[in-house]
């Protein structure tokens, strides 16, 4: 279930980045993606999360990750 989430927060992402999606909507869904990231350990998924999701995305839960611990 957390890779299906982070897979949807995946899709948030990228398309906050084209420009899809305005401000205001993606700040709550990244404020959503930061309370799971603090709350759910991402290493049940890979001890570097950035080779299950690489490119930007990927970068950004590590540096999420990082920041919250």
């Amino acid at each position: 279930m957390l890779t299906q989430w982070l897979i949807f927060h995946e899709n948030i992402f990228y398309q906050r980045k084209k420009r899809l999606l305005d401000a205001e909507t993606y700040n709550v869904w990244h404020e959503d993606l930061k309370f799971t990231v603090r709350n759910h350990n991402l290493d049940v998924i890979s001890s570097k999360v950035e080779e299950v999701f690489p490119g930007e995305f990927g970068n950004y839960l590590a540096q999420l990750k990082k920041s919250a611990t």
